[in-house]
């Protein structure tokens, strides 16, 4: 495979996780046969690191080899510590971001004990941890609210009940489903404990009023090194709802009408991933709608100085925990006319980069591992090639300042 240029290595150390390498995330996804070892992705992948080291890079998978000046092509992540690195992950962001006076919508956690009162609406209830406009839900009254605190409350008990019903129809009476999920017919079941998920996943979260009928956002996708690959603003339909099948414990409930949860609530998202629209910032030509939804949104040719310098600001400062790339989301407050930080992804989606690098990708099942994850490498190595220049540039200042302080 022909990769994305880079410089030279010159002993330059590339930390590069050890299971992203195995192409685990894949066999964890989406692709059966990545559990070969000659899947396309371990394929790729291992001819990257190939390929770096022929330029002269160290590939280094063992954490504590990492240093200061150590390229972070994955996220640094301990995963037994997890919650450690997400608490230093959010500060490091929050730091950031606050150079800018950009700050995120208030925020509430919920407590495992009990469920906050709330009394104004909307909010948006959202899972922190999924992508891809996943499990994030807009609250417009107490009695949706109810529902969201049913299934806190009630919500362990009826999928036990729901369980036992579904074996005493397959094996009659004398079922019995224990605590743990394990029944005495041999089969395991999972026991969503909902109070410890609200409490580690879930968010309570202001709403957001953004300009003109759409729900919008901005995209901004950064490299570690300091540069913007691309922007764009993306929007969807308050009605667009996601095909896909729920299968998360929270959206299954909340979104099933045979289920007493249900609640009828439109989508807040706006990304492509659920069949959104994008406007990438900076093409040549606009449609008029494309114009007037700008123009809204206070954007001209360019995103807002305060979001660029924003985005690489967390990019750069927190490259060890982030990667080489980040996808960083922004919201426009159309009554208070600021913008407002929402969240960050590692491993981002690049239909917009796709587009204004002319590369193929697909979002579709059979397509994605084939498109995505080749141009994720290309993005990857354009962050290291913008970090070796950084570098060589340092070096050059540092030598000439050292002549002019010579001749002095």
């Amino acid at each position: 495979m022909n990769f994305y240029s880079v410089p030279e290595g010159k002993g330059q150390k590339v930390y590069i996780d050890s299971s992203w390498i195995k192409g685990e995330d894949e066999d964890s996804c989406f692709f059966i046969m990545s559990q070969y070892e000659n899947s396309p992705v371990r394929i790729v992948r291992r001819q990257l690191c190939e390929y770096l080291i022929d330029l002269g890079y160290e590939i280094i998978t063992d954490k504590k080899r990492v240093s200061e000046d150590t390229f972070f092509f994955s996220p640094l992540i301990d995963e037994k510590n997890i919650d450690d690195y997400i608490t230093k992950k959010n500060k490091l962001i929050e730091e950031s971001l606050l150079k800018e006076n950009i700050t995120s919508p208030t925020t509430i956690s919920i407590p495992e004990d009990n469920f906050p009162v709330i009394n104004k609406f909307p909010i948006v209830l959202k899972n922190i941890n999924l992508d891809g406009g996943v499990e994030k839900f807009i609250i417009r009254n107490a009695m949706q609210l109810e529902k969201v605190k049913k299934i806190y409350e009630e919500g362990q008990q009826y999928d036990y009940n729901c369980i036992k019903q579904e074996l005493i129809n397959e094996y009659g009476p004398g079922v019995e489903v224990h605590e743990d999920g394990t029944t005495n017919v041999g089969l395991i079941y999972p026991i969503v404990d909902y109070k410890k998920l609200f409490h580690k996943d879930f968010k309570i979260q202001q709403y957001i009023e953004t300009p003109t009928n759409y729900n919008t956002s901005l995209r901004v996708l950064v490299t570690s090194s300091g540069g913007i690959l691309v922007s764009s603003l993306k929007y969807s339909k308050p009605s667009t709802k996601s095909t896909r099948k729920p299968f998360y414990p929270i959206e299954s409930l909340l979104c099933d009408e045979t289920t007493p949860f249900y609640i009828d609530t439109e989508s807040i998202v706006s990304n492509q991933a659920i069949g959104g629209q994008g406007i990438l910032i900076g093409k040549q030509e606009y449609t008029e709608e494309e114009k007037e939804i700008l123009k809204m949104h206070e954007i001209s040719f360019d995103i807002p100085l305060q979001i660029k310098n924003a985005a690489i600001s967390l990019a750069k400062n927190c490259r060890k925990e982030i990667g080489a790339i980040t996808g960083v989301d922004f919201i426009y407050d159309k009554n208070q006319k600021r913008w407002y930080y929402l969240e960050q992804q590692e491993y981002p989606m690049l239909i917009s980069y796709a587009e204004k690098y002319g590369k193929e990708y697909s979002l579709d099942f059979k397509d994605f591992n084939k498109y995505h994850r080749i141009v994720d490498i290309e993005a990857r190595l354009k962050s290291l090639n913008g970090y070796m220049k950084n570098k060589e540039q340092k070096e050059t200042d540092v030598k000439d300042n050292q002549k002019i302080n010579k001749k002095k």
